[in-house]
């Protein structure tokens, strides 16, 4: 048994069909099946139950499956941590962030790029549920998320606190030239905001305090997206509420940020990375910068 055999394994395990894995796998489908054979001869195991549905794992071949996926990982991180040994610091760190976390995550790739120009980073921009999923599965090294998810799940690292602030326009400051905003001056305000009941909750915190108040808004529309809010607010159509560090990073005079007079909210930013996957030296580096 070689490495590449389980590779294939895991290939077919994962396609259910000889002719999709040998597709991925850039392989001749005799080839493929011939492995296969050879496989499960040397461990005198069956390993797939073949139906007209296609290749079935067995229980065994569930067992084989999730082992030879660990020694996959194993192997590969083997290989990474010998060649740092050789050549120093490089290689790529996977970061998965959503929109809010971008500045965050900038400010450390400065400094990590001034210090090891050789570091290369693959960046993932998705939703935070998407990006726990893609770290559980060893997919990412590195995610960042405005506020701690599961403090049980992995390991976490935490953020200096960002200010949550009202995202505003000239044509719409209610109040030009002051630093605050009452918020009864937002009475009646359109509003541009992240969909209730998202990931990030600051739709609900802006109206609950302004229900406490007396004060109602009108939600103009609500966005999947922290980029849509800001690009709609650039161009006059309402109000949003944001993290600070999300509207300082935006090079457009038509947005600035000013907080809710008498009411502060913060959002409290993490790392999160898994302690018990393999870390390289790249990565700990740039989690040392946090």
């Amino acid at each position: 048994m070689n490495i590449q055999q389980i590779k294939y394994f895991i290939a077919v395990a994962e396609t259910g069909q000889i002719t999709e894995a040998a597709r991925r796998l850039y392989v001749a489908q005799p080839a493929l099946s011939r492995s296969l054979q050879r496989l499960e001869k040397e461990l005198s195991i069956t390993l797939f139950a073949r139906t007209k549905r296609g290749m079935e794992l067995t229980d065994a071949g569930r067992v084989f499956y999730e082992q030879g996926n660990k020694l996959l990982k194993n192997y590969k991180n083997m290989l990474s941590a010998v060649h740092e040994a050789e050549v120093g610091i490089q290689g790529t760190i996977r970061i998965g962030t959503g929109y809010p976390t971008i500045p965050l995550m900038s400010n450390m790739l400065m400094e990590m790029r001034s210090r090891y120009p050789a570091v290369e980073f693959q960046i993932t921009q998705t939703d935070p549920n998407e990006l726990i999923e893609l770290l559980r599965k060893d997919e990412e090294d590195v995610i960042f998320l405005p506020r701690l998810l599961d403090e049980n799940l992995f390991s976490s690292i935490a953020l200096e606190p960002d200010p949550l602030v009202l995202v505003l326009n000239p044509q719409l400051d209610p109040c030009p030239g002051e630093d605050e905003v009452p918020i009864e001056l937002l009475d009646g305000m359109p509003l541009c905001m992240l969909r209730c009941g998202d990931y990030y909750g600051y739709n609900e915190i802006l109206l609950a305090e302004c229900q406490r108040n007396g004060v109602q808004p009108k939600v103009l529309c609500q966005c999947n997206t922290a980029s849509t809010t800001l690009m709609l607010v650039a161009q006059g159509l309402g109000l949003s509420y944001q993290p600070k560090s999300v509207v300082d990073a935006q090079s457009n005079e038509h947005l600035y940020g000013k907080k809710i007079k008498g009411f502060e909210y913060d959002t409290h930013p993490v790392i999160l990375y898994n302690q018990d996957a393999y870390i390289s030296k790249a990565t700990q580096i740039f989690l040392d910068l946090a």
